[in-house]
């Protein structure tokens, strides 16, 4: 993702970990883990120490996303994807938001490469204003 250098500045932007997040893209549980039957057959093969229950996930996401809005944070969400693993609910792995725009990055999992995808053309519609 780029922006112009004119003075337009990038719709997410991260260059440090420390300062008050204003932005933030998410990826629901909903969207990541599907169903509980989702997440048994993977979280095995991408190493999770045991399954996340699904409903109990769904809940205690919905109260971060409280948190967050008392915060005032700007959230944006990725869409469903079907071809991703449950993995997908880190969405910052695929790529480094700096200055210049975001820096798309390999995924160390092979079953997590769609996630690039997924996430770029994410960050391209909303550097070019397109709806999702």
């Amino acid at each position: 993702m780029t922006h112009d250098h004119k003075g337009m500045q990038p719709i997410f932007n991260c260059n440090n970990m420390v300062d008050p997040i204003k932005k933030i893209l998410l990826n629901h549980p909903k969207n990541a883990f599907f169903n509980q039957k989702k997440i048994d057959s993977e979280f095995k093969e991408l190493n999770f120490s045991d399954a996340p229950d699904y409903n109990e996930s769904l809940h205690e996401y919905e109260a971060f996303i409280d948190i967050l809005k008392s915060h005032n944070i700007e959230m944006y969400f990725l869409d469903r994807n079907n071809t991703n693993t449950i993995d997908s609910i880190y969405a910052h792995d695929p790529f480094i938001i700096s200055n210049d725009g975001a820096i798309i990055c390999n995924m160390g999992k092979k079953n997590r490469v769609s996630e690039i995808a997924v996430s770029y053309t994410h960050l391209r519609a909303h550097e070019t204003g397109r709806k999702l």
